[in-house]
């Protein structure tokens, strides 16, 4: 699977209009390949939107950027709604969650919680295995309904991005500090309070 993460610089005026443009991408459910899309504002910054959409895989992406993605563009007028956007792309490794649903659980969350690691070479087998800890398939925190594990795309990159949806805005520490100093060079983490009206699943048949 495939994770593009956006983030947008929004001017206070346009943000209604980036609300309410953000909305026509509920198109995105019908389409083949889609998983989830969630989103919203920078909880440390307001005037950043931001974005986690999921694709079963490169392919898909690339048939809704050739066949799709201009037509939603131009028909909501969302590009004249900010200033400027910066997308990045991972590969999911695994995720956390009910595994029939866990995209219900990122779309139904309150809160996104985002971590960025770059990652020493000789630490990547350890980072990971402390990883699945943290992010096993019971998860065991309260409050915290799905996550997943990514790494930067092409492969060989060594930053990994983890995305974590929760009920509550109090995001689960445990394990994080203890690898900054034997598994990671750096570490940014970010805090979205999402928007329900900007949650999109794929339509079940």
């Amino acid at each position: 699977m495939l994770v593009k993460w956006i983030r947008c610089s929004v001017p206070a005026a346009s943000r209604a209009d980036f609300h309410k443009t953000q909305q026509a991408w509920q198109a995105l459910a019908g389409l083949p390949g889609f998983v989830l899309q969630v989103g919203g504002w920078n909880a440390q910054d307001d005037s950043e939107a931001c974005i986690l959409a999921v694709w079963a895989g490169k392919t898909d992406y690339e048939f809704f950027m050739q066949h799709h993605h201009d037509r939603i563009t131009g028909s909501s007028g969302q590009g004249k709604t900010y200033d400027t956007i910066i997308v990045t792309f991972f590969d999911v490794l695994w995720h956390s969650g009910d595994t029939a649903d866990w995209p219900a659980a990122f779309a139904g969350a309150e809160y996104l919680h985002i971590t960025q690691h770059t990652v020493y070479p000789q630490r990547e087998s350890h980072f990971l295995d402390t990883q699945r800890t943290i992010w096993g398939p019971e998860m065991g925190a309260a409050g915290m309904s799905a996550g997943l594990v990514s790494r930067l795309s092409p492969p060989g990159q060594r930053v990994y991005l983890t995305a974590s949806a929760w009920l509550t805005d109090r995001p689960m520490q445990q394990g994080q500090n203890a690898q900054a100093e034997t598994d990671v060079i750096s570490r940014a983490e970010l805090a979205v309070n999402l928007e329900p009206l900007w949650a999109v699943t794929q339509m079940r048949p």
